[in-house]
């Protein structure tokens, strides 16, 4: 059952959804939710961290020159 509940919550995290494991009680549901809320909050802030960098670095570079 845990390998379940782990597999299902990556699944959703990842926001792939196979739809072969789904929420039945309005608490899962719920948590399902929340789960690909952070997900995609997740990715948007990994996304920005990187992109700063790239611009921050991009930015030194070009005032060296």
């Amino acid at each position: 059952m845990a390998e379940a509940l782990m597999y299902y919550s990556y699944i959703t995290l990842m926001t792939i959804g196979y739809g072969d494991i789904y929420p039945i009680s309005p608490v899962a549901q719920k948590a399902s939710i929340f789960i690909g809320l952070i997900g995609q909050f997740y990715l948007v802030i990994i996304t920005a961290i990187v992109v700063g960098k790239y611009i921050s670095q991009s930015s030194e570079n070009k005032s060296l020159e």
